[in-house]
């Protein structure tokens, strides 16, 4: 069992049997089990003002809130009592985060309290139903989504010239993610709220363009990839995607797309949407050509890791992989390849620990054989 303190670093204490473990109304926990639970006990009625209004203790920074009632509870109504702006929402957890329009009886709610209040004030209302909608927030057409195929966990990155570029109503929080196989968001250091982690983020569009810091998150033991929508609104900007660990840029407006290793830690992008001189200024020292086999990551090899490659012209490819003793323990190749930025990942499998080669062999059409190697530790 986790109880989320609010604190932006170390935020989930675990189950120590002490009094902030106690089921108390308006009060959500996670709790982890492989199996089922039943939580039973006598619990009293919350005991209501002359308002049918009940206040639930609440400390700065995320909270895990619940409707302590029998009866569902507008999300609406809520934010109107205690004044919070449009962009306050709850979120529920079902393997990806939503934003409900209500909340249900005794479900839990991660709720970002950045209006310093000290009780959130919950309306009574007999015989309410919970509506199944969500809430949509607002995104201006002049947007790009970034997602995780096989997951419901998406960004959106957007320009609207009445935004600010500090964080104001039309941006909105991502959730702490601790329990989440999958997540992406942006990562905003400059803005001037304490919490500075955003799945929707607007900007004024200025200058030649803007750069924005990407973390993506796969937990799942499978390679993912990541796949966007709204290119389209961007007819004559340049959008593209640097990946540091190993130095190369995605060009998303042709369809590259880098592949996601499954790992404890994080994956860490930039994303420039802009003109070509700012994509070309910001990316000087990125940009590859020739026959290039780079550093796989991550390395060392726990479990898995990724192959990236560029090729400036069509050809066929062979890739061996070698052990310190120069013998030859894995083969793949055989085929033909346009010119482009390529990936694909590469299991440990039954891998010893130790120091491997991997060398790939190109046969341009019309060319000389090229050889290119790197070294790969597996733990």
């Amino acid at each position: 069992m986790y109880w989320d303190n609010g604190a932006s670093e170390n935020y989930l204490l675990p189950w120590d049997g002490s009094s902030t473990f106690n089921f108390t109304p308006g009060r959500a926990f996670w709790i982890i089990s492989k199996n089922a639970m039943n939580v039973s006990g006598s619990i009293s009625p919350v005991a209501l003002d002359g308002n049918n209004f009940y206040s639930i203790p609440l400390h700065q920074g995320w909270n895990l809130i619940s409707d302590p009632f029998e009866t569902a509870i507008l999300w609406q109504n809520v934010r109107s009592l205690n004044r919070l702006p449009d962009n306050s929402l709850i979120y529920t957890w079902n393997n990806s985060w939503s934003n409900p329009a209500s909340m249900s009886p005794f479900e839990g709610y991660y709720f970002n309290n950045t209006s310093g209040l000290s009780n959130m004030v919950l309306p009574y209302q007999p015989g309410a139903t919970r509506k199944s909608d969500q809430i949509i927030p607002y995104v201006s057409p002049k947007h790009l989504k970034l997602g995780i195929e096989g997951s419901a966990a998406y960004l959106i990155a957007a320009f609207d010239n009445n935004s600010s570029s500090d964080f104001d109503d039309k941006d909105y929080y991502a959730p702490p993610s601790a329990f989440a196989q999958t997540d992406i968001r942006l990562i905003n250091p400059d803005l001037s709220v304490p919490y500075k982690q955003l799945f929707i983020e607007h900007r004024p569009w200025k200058n030649e363009g803007e750069a924005y810091q990407i973390r993506v998150k796969n937990n799942t033991g499978t390679t993912l990839r990541l796949f966007t929508e709204g290119i389209n609104n961007f007819p004559s900007e340049e959008i593209v995607l640097i990946n540091p660990a190993i130095n190369h840029v995605f060009d998303l407006k042709t369809g590259e797309s880098p592949l996601i290793i499954s790992k404890p830690g994080d994956n860490e992008f930039i994303l420039l949407i802009g003109s070509k001189n700012f994509i070309t200024k910001n990316t000087q020292s990125t940009w590859s050509d020739g026959f290039l086999l780079y550093q796989n990551y991550p390395n060392p090899v726990k479990e898995a890791t990724v192959i990236g490659y560029s090729l400036p012209v069509n050809s066929q490819l062979n890739f061996f992989i070698y052990n310190n003793l120069g013998q030859q323990v894995y083969m793949s190749g055989g085929f033909a390849q346009d010119e482009g930025y390529y990936e694909f990942p590469l299991e440990k499998g039954n891998f010893k620990p130790g120091i491997y080669t991997l060398m790939m062999i190109a046969n341009p059409i019309n060319g000389k054989t090229v050889q290119k190697h790197i070294k790969i530790v597996f733990e």
